[in-house]
């Protein structure tokens, strides 16, 4: 489960809580549990940017772009790819 997963699941539980009268209907959500989810995404260490090397960066030149905005598009494209 990675960090966006835990606080999703988190926020969906105290949202449950939160439509709930606490008076009249019973509270099924295991509140140590949310805390624990929350505790374990905040602990994940958020992840690295990779960058392109000059070698990257030098073969998405030489594939021969028409212009610079494809060019940009290319090197976008590839970081994206290195960063998810």
């Amino acid at each position: 489960m990675n960090k966006d997963e835990a606080l999703r699941m988190a926020l969906e539980a105290f949202e449950e809580i939160d439509g709930i009268n606490t008076e009249t209907e019973c509270i099924t959500i295991d509140v140590d549990d949310v805390i624990k989810v929350i505790k374990e995404a905040l602990a994940q260490p958020e992840p690295e940017w990779v960058g392109l090397t000059d070698e990257e960066i030098g073969k998405l030149y030489r594939d021969g772009w028409s212009n610079n905005m494809e060019f940009a598009r290319s090197i976008e494209a590839k970081l994206k790819e290195k960063n998810t």
